[in-house]
This record gives structure tokens, C-alpha cells and sequence, in this order.
């Protein structure tokens, strides 16, 4: 296991971030992780092993990069065949990543001659694990089907959370059997609704994972490597380790002013769809906000949490999940049960809070009391 997680290591690190234009920094724990605990790796193929994987973490974290980068890195190992499927790209490139050429050409013609549209493929796993089968020898491997973003195909078919799962956990198993191997959906999402329906079906041949923002201190070396002129702790007082929001800084030409607007107005617009959904008054709202802010576990109780939570605001991190990455226990905006996804949010509605109004400016986020810092 030890050789084989360094070569999937090595060629991790040679992978390039294309938005970023980077190498690929750390996620050793989180691999070493999934390779050990997810896939079992070094140890003998059993069907009996087979499990659906849902995997989250807060929007921007990295996990559609990881999982990029990793498809590329174990297509090279011989006990696993890797499928890798975007379902939010449209492009035959962009949505099959770096799924080795043969899988992509039988799963294109899969797709024409009897699935219609590539959004269905997790709908016919076993005609997929079959077109594999018929080009690729599988048995006593492990076959790893990667769906990213899993919620286009949910929303397109109308199909339930409840309804997936159940389907998977069946298949699995059958698919597993049939052809002398194991096999792993991997099921990623971003969308927090969706994984709060995910979480009421665990123990039905699923696990819940949680991929959190890149620690510190790689968070520090990803800011080095981009030449990032704005003091490291400012931007981590704001990104948090989410290299999303980097890249968006940087689109920014690193104004934190201006990316700082753009957060104040996506937290004005949701506490506004709250207040006229609701119909609650604006009071109401600072009051709910305030307990929150002060207490971030507490804000679950409170109705505004459904709303953060449908604009990915918010996420649960508690023991339902099994943390493939260490999450900070000592930064204010992340709680025992419940975390805001980037401390921006945190900041930006805790100032709203703090100044009983809606009406912000990014000078007053990042002048205020609760922020302990200035604009520089």
C-alpha cells in the first residue's frame, strides 16, 4: 500500500490546476485517505467491499480538482479502473476528465446507441460496468465511477436522493458479483440540500466523506506560488483556505475590496429572500443573525439556516461525516455541528449583525470590530 500511494502521490503533485496555472498542492492526507479507507488498496478485492462514497465540502474547496487529478494519477495503477464523469460540463473533453481514451470512446457509444444523454449514466450503472467489461478486463479489480456534481442528474430526471441510493445499493452489489470485482461510486456535490437528503439515507451501503479548504499552511504556499502581493492572514481571514476564493481574488486583480462587494451583495440578497419568503421582518432577521453569529451551532434552530444552506453559505460538519480532511476546531466561524463554508460569509453577515442594517460596504467589513483588522 505504501508504493502504491506514493505513486499516486508523485503524479498527483505533477498535475497542473489549469484555473490557477499551478501544481498541485498537498491533499497527501486526504488521498492516502481515500486510498486506504475508501478503496482499500494493497488489500484483496472483494465484492463484499463495495459501498457508495458521498463525498462534500464547501463550494470552491478543490474537490473537482482533486478528483481530476486523481483519475489521472490511478488510471496508471493496475488494481483500479477509474471513470471519471463532470455532469455539470458539457464537452466530451471536460466531462470524461482523465478517464483513460478506450472508457471514453465505449462510453460514448454507449451513451448513442442506447442511453440518450450522458446526465443518465448513473441511472444504468450496470450497462456501463458492462461496456466496460466487454473492452476491459475488470475482475479482481476495483472499479471507481467518479460522478461529479450528481445533482444535474437528480434535477434533470426529476429523481429523488431516496431513489438513487437505493437503485446504487442494489447494483453495486450485482454488478460486483457478476463480474468478480468491487465496485465504488463516488457521488461528489457541493450542494448542501442535496447532501442533508444524502445524510437520511446512511447505512444503506453508503458513507458520508467531508473534504474540507486547504490548511494554513498550504494555504500560504498556494498564495507564494501565485505571487499574491495582499498579507497571507488578511486573505485567510477572508478565503479560509478556499482556493476558489484565490482564484476569484485574483480575476480581481487582488482588490479585497472589490471581491468583498461581491460576497456583501449574494448575503443581502439571500437575508432579503428570507425576509420576503417568511415574512419576517428585517428586525427579525438581524435578530435571528445576531444568535447565529454568536453562536453558529445555534443558527441551525433558527429558519434563516435553510435559506444560507440553499445558497451554500453554510454546511453541516458534524460526526455523520467521516473527515477526509482536518477541519480548523479554533476559528470562529467554524462550530462543533455547523460552519460557515468560508469565513467571508462569517464576516460580512456578522457585521450586518453588528450594525443592525443590510446597507454594508466592504470598508465596513473590513473595518469592523468583530474583524479585529484594517484595509490595508
Amino acid at each position: 500500500m505504501h508504493n502504491i500511494a506514493t505513486r499516486v502521490l508523485e503524479e498527483l503533485h505533477r498535475y497542473v490546476v489549469p484555473d490557477l496555472g499551478v501544481h498541485f498542492v498537498d491533499r497527501d492526507r486526504e488521498v492516502e485517505a481515500m486510498l486506504n479507507s475508501l478503496l482499500k488498496l494493497g488489500r484483496d478485492v472483494d465484492p463484499t467491499n463495495s459501498l457508495i462514497h458521498v463525498i462534500t465540502g464547501p463550494w470552491g474547496c478543490g474537490k473537482t480538482e482533486l478528483f481530476r487529478a486523481l483519475t489521472r494519477s490511478l488510471s496508471k495503477i493496475d488494481e483500479v479502473i477509474i471513470v471519471y464523469l463532470d455532469l455539470s460540463e458539457y464537452s466530451s473533453e471536460s466531462f470524461y476528465g482523465y478517464t483513460i481514451q478506450d472508457i471514453k470512446g465505449l462510453i460514448e457509444d454507449l451513451v448513442k446507441s442506447i442511453i440518450g444523454n450522458r446526465l443518465a449514466l448513473i441511472f444504468h450503472l450496470y450497462k456501463l460496468a458492462r461496456a466496460i467489461v466487454e473492452r476491459i478486463k475488470i475482475k479482481d479489480k476495483r472499479l471507481v465511477l467518479v460522478f461529479d456534481e450528481v445533482t444535474r442528474s437528480l434535477e434533470k430526471y426529476d429523481v429523488t436522493v431516496r431513489d438513487l441510493v437505493s437503485s446504487l445499493s442494489k447494483k453495486i452489489y450485482d454488478i460486483a458479483w457478476e463480474f468478480g470485482c468491487e465496485v465504488h461510486p463516488i457521488l461528489l456535490t457541493s450542494e448542501q440540500t442535496a447532501v442533508t437528503h444524502f445524510l437520511r439515507e446512511l447505512g444503506k451501503n453508503m458513507l458520508a466523506y467531508m473534504i474540507w479548504n486547504l490548511s494554513r499552511e498550504v494555504f500560504n504556499e498556494l498564495l507564494t506560488r501565485l505571487s499574491c502581493p495582499l498579507d497571507h492572514d488578511l486573505v485567510w481571514r477572508i478565503a479560509g483556505g478556499n482556493p476558489r476564493c484565490v482564484l476569484e481574488l485574483r480575476i480581481r486583480s487582488w482588490s479585497l475590496e472589490d471581491y468583498v462587494k461581491v460576497l456583501i451583495e449574494k448575503c443581502r440578497a439571500v437575508l432579503e429572500r428570507y425576509a420576503e419568503s417568511e415574512k419576517v421582518s428585517k428586525e427579525q432577521v438581524l435578530k435571528e443573525l445576531k444568535v447565529g453569529i454568536s453562536d453558529i451551532d445555534e443558527l441551525s434552530w433558527h429558519k434563516i439556516w435553510r435559506y444560507l444552506l440553499e445558497d451554500n453559505m453554510v454546511i453541516k460538519v458534524d460526526e455523520r461525516f467521516v473527515k477526509l480532511s482536518t477541519i480548523p476546531s479554533e476559528e470562529p466561524w467554524i462550530g462543533r455541528y455547523n460552519a460557515f463554508q468560508i469565513p467571508a460569509y462569517y464576516r460580512v453577515l456578522g457585521t450586518i449583525a453588528e450594525r443592525g442594517s443590510f446597507n454594508i460596504t466592504a470598508e465596513d467589513v473590513l473595518r469592523s470590530e468583530m474583524n479585529t483588522y484594517i484595509l490595508r
